[in-house]
């Protein structure tokens, strides 16, 4: 497998749309590629209640995205399944317009971090000694519970948000909308 990053004189072309199942492939080379920072997190939280650690973990997860996105115009997800994300006449991504797009997972992250900082509030964390009695906590702890609920509604955003696309014809999903981008296949050259 080789990932090719795009170059300035390589971002006018525009290829055809990609489909639903092969960005559901990127989306989880992408899972697999944040994974060790995600269970790094859970980690800090069990072991180290590091909440300093743990913001900026957070923060350079939720940066993955848009970053990749503007600066190589795809996430190496994206470049392993041979897609790109661009504007509508073949450019890359504006920094605003790769945030825009992100919209969806970040609404999930800001509302992680959230939970997170209320976690951190309970009195009965500083009593945790390590994975189990983390979880513990968060399953028998009422309020914590409740909002760890809502944030995995929260986390059903992106999934609601690709959907679109099998309803248009440039198979934009809700958030390729709002951003006026398109993920498209990377030319065959």
């Amino acid at each position: 497998m080789s990932i090719v990053l795009d170059t300035p004189e390589t971002t006018r072309s525009t290829g055809p749309p990609a489909g639903f199942w092969i960005r559901l492939g990127a989306a989880l080379v992408d899972f697999l590629v944040l994974l060790p920072a995600g269970l790094l997190i859970l980690l800090v939280n069990a072991y180290m209640q590091n909440l300093v650690l743990v913001i900026l973990l957070s923060l350079a997860i939720a940066a993955y995205k848009p970053l990749m996105e503007h600066y190589y115009g795809a996430t190496l997800g994206k470049m392993a399944c041979k897609l790109r994300v661009q504007n509508e006449d073949g450019t890359k991504l504006t920094m605003s317009a790769a945030w825009v797009r992100y919209l969806p997972w970040l609404i999930g992250s800001v509302f992680g971090l959230y939970v997170t900082y209320v976690i951190y509030q309970d009195p009965d964390f500083s009593r945790v000694d390590g994975y189990l009695s983390y979880v513990q906590l968060i399953s028998q702890d009422a309020d914590i519970a409740r909002i760890s609920r809502i944030q995995q509604w929260v986390g059903v955003l992106p999934l609601l948000s690709a959907l679109v696309l099998l309803f248009n014809k440039p198979k934009q999903a809700a958030h390729d909308i709002l951003a006026d981008s398109y993920v498209v296949y990377r030319d065959p050259a």
